[in-house]
């Protein structure tokens, strides 16, 4: 389905219909007596009543792509699959297809799936139908955005030759500014039935047909969220007002969460109530949208602790850890999740690590006690190295290794670190660097690289400080 391009809004319900240009002869049930049959398609229009469109709603037009199941004969049993064979300049489409003979009504669902022809939709007087739980938006103007092609499922009621498809769905509308759009790779959309439940919006549902009007009744589906991402070939949006088809409902409240390229979330609610019924559509009051391009870390003096050894004996970083066979030996890249906040929610700023096991023994991780094993002989010719982020508008100042076992050390610069005076598990190193050729100073945002971790090193804790001055030397 596509959205007529004279218009450039994109903010109503939208139901389409098309086919290819070749027939579809499949039936799943072998002993039905099927003939050609010939049908002109028609959309439910802006709204409900079916008066003109406006600039701000639109009208729908076929795709010669576009397919639609045919349910014929008793109890809807017999499916086959309609193609197009026209357009028509009034908006109309002119199908054709096979169905059951005498068949003294049919059924019509768009989009055509090929299970459908195997696995009738239509059961005991409902017919099943799926709303995508994930979506794409399709282009229709410079800054306005419709959603995919086949994501607004709609069925038709015929005892002739006229199939009039009605909205399934309901369109819920948001907009992003560019200088935001572009650092988001996701947003999902979930909306409150009542402070502890969800609506289910989208996934599978059971549409029946009111006795007298034999227009579509509709309730939920089966999942409690929608995930917007960029359009076709695209990683992030580029501004604008994105659409969203669900099912219709009564609201309570939303929360919008944006994911952004860096891997954060930031969630924004709206708790006005909406009720919103099929074929219709709303859009979102404007929201605070993130902009976060900047960095999430706190002014000043900080400290950046990687706890190996944390309550839930879990790798700290993002990334899983890579199995030995995955590992190399110019470093493996890992993102530590420094907890940060964002107009008030709690996120994090990433900051990278790189381990690396030198074309040694890998690395692992032990879940039951909680430490990261170097795996490498003593003094070992490949010791492991760990890169450690260097932080804009700040100078590493104090490294600090723990483990589980005594004694062990590390080197930065060729400068080995000693043990800490009240404890033989904790290796540490102070900037500025005290070398046999001189002074090593920290400088500003740079990266310094542990190059040799001691023995079998079973690492519980990194401990980095920075500090928004350069590093001096303790004085007695």
């Amino acid at each position: 389905m596509k959205k007529n391009k004279i218009f450039a809004a994109v903010f109503a319900v939208m139901t389409a219909v098309a086919c290819t240009n070749e027939l579809d002869n499949s039936n799943p049930n072998e002993d039905s007596d099927l003939v050609p049959v010939e049908f002109t398609g028609m959309t439910d229009g802006g709204v409900e009543d079916g008066t003109k469109t406006t600039l701000n709603s639109y009208i729908v037009n076929w795709e010669d792509k576009d397919e639609v199941t045919l349910l014929s004969g008793e109890e809807y049993a017999t499916a086959t699959k309609m193609t197009i064979s026209g357009i028509n300049s009034n908006g109309s489409a002119t199908f054709n297809g096979l169905a059951e003979k005498g068949s003294a009504s049919f059924l019509a669902l768009y989009p055509h799936k090929p299970d459908h022809l195997t696995a009738n939709p239509y059961n005991d007087g409902g017919l099943t139908v799926t709303i995508p739980t994930e979506q794409r938006p399709g282009v229709v103007g410079e800054r306005d955005y419709t959603f995919q092609s086949g994501a607004n499922v709609s069925v038709a009621y015929s005892e002739d030759d006229a199939l009039k498809f009605r909205n399934i769905g309901a369109v819920l509308v948001f907009q992003m500014y560019n200088g935001h759009a572009k650092w988001v790779t996701k947003v999902v959309l979930k909306a409150r039935k009542s402070e502890t439940e969800y609506c289910k919006l989208t996934g599978s549902s059971v549409v029946t047909l009111d006795e007298e009007t034999k227009l579509p009744v509709v309730g939920e589906g089966d999942t409690e969220y929608i995930t917007l991402l960029p359009e076709e070939g695209k990683s992030v949006f580029t501004g604008g007002r994105y659409a969203f088809v669900v099912y219709p409902g009564d609201y309570k409240g939303f929360e919008l969460t944006f994911t952004d390229t860096k891997g954060r979330e930031f969630t924004y609610t709206n708790d006005t109530p909406l009720s919103l019924k099929r074929n219709q559509r709303s859009e979102f009051n404007r929201f605070d949208y993130p902009t976060p391009s900047g960095s999430l870390l706190p002014e000043g003096d900080m400290t950046v602790t990687v706890n190996f050894n944390n309550e839930d004996k879990k790798w700290p970083f993002i990334e899983l850890i890579l199995d030995a066979s995955a590992q190399s030996k110019n470093g493996d890249t890992y993102t530590f999740p420094y907890p940060a906040e964002y107009n008030g929610k709690e996120t994090y700023e990433p900051l990278t690590f790189v381990i690396s096991n030198n074309g040694s023994a890998a690395y692992t991780y032990n879940e039951t006690n909680g430490y990261m094993n170097t795996n490498s002989n003593y003094p070992g010719p490949n010791p492991k190295s760990i890169v450690l982020p260097g932080i804009a508008d700040r100078y590493l100042s104090v490294v600090k290794m723990t483990t589980t076992n005594n004694g062990k050390y590390f080197k930065i610069n060729g400068v080995e670190s000693s043990t800490t005076s009240n404890d033989n598990k904790v290796a540490e190193l102070k900037f500025p660097l005290t070398a046999a050729d001189g002074t090593i100073k920290s400088e500003e945002g740079t990266s310094y690289t542990i190059d040799y971790i001691h023995g079998t090193s079973q690492i519980t804790k990194l401990e980095l400080h920075y500090t928004a001055t350069e590093p001096v030397a303790e004085t007695e």
